[in-house]
């Protein structure tokens, strides 16, 4: 972020007049991985759980970091559930995802969340 501002470029012509162009030059850096929580704050490590069906689950995804600051996203076995991170401040972005109501078909989903913050 130090190296980013306004630059110009001076050229002096014998002839011609002097041109001079501006770019404004941006850094971008990258957020730290982001950390999965249980509703009571646990830190989620591999696998969620174990819950019963017709529970209702609510997981929190915290991202540190990242400039600009990050887009926070949930995934569902490679299908992207939501499109919006729900809580930022200047240094951390939040996403919940919350499945109402637990069904076998949740059994052994891969639940993914990811933060981007370019276009790559």
């Amino acid at each position: 972020p130090y190296d980013e501002g306004i630059f110009e470029c001076r050229v002096d012509f014998r002839i011609q007049p002097t041109t001079i162009t501006s770019i404004n030059l941006a850094v971008i850096s990258p957020p730290e991985k982001p950390t999965i929580y249980e509703a009571g704050g646990k830190e989620v490590r591999l696998m969620l759980g174990p819950y019963k069906i017709g529970q209702s689950v609510t997981v929190k995804c915290e991202v540190l970091g990242g400039r600009p600051s990050p887009e926070v996203t949930w995934w569902r076995d490679h299908q992207q559930l939501d499109d919006f991170s729900e809580h930022k401040t200047e240094f951390k972005v939040i996403n919940f995802l919350t499945i109402p109501t637990l069904a076998r078909m949740d059994l052994h989903s891969i639940l993914t969340c990811q933060a981007t913050n370019n276009n790559e």
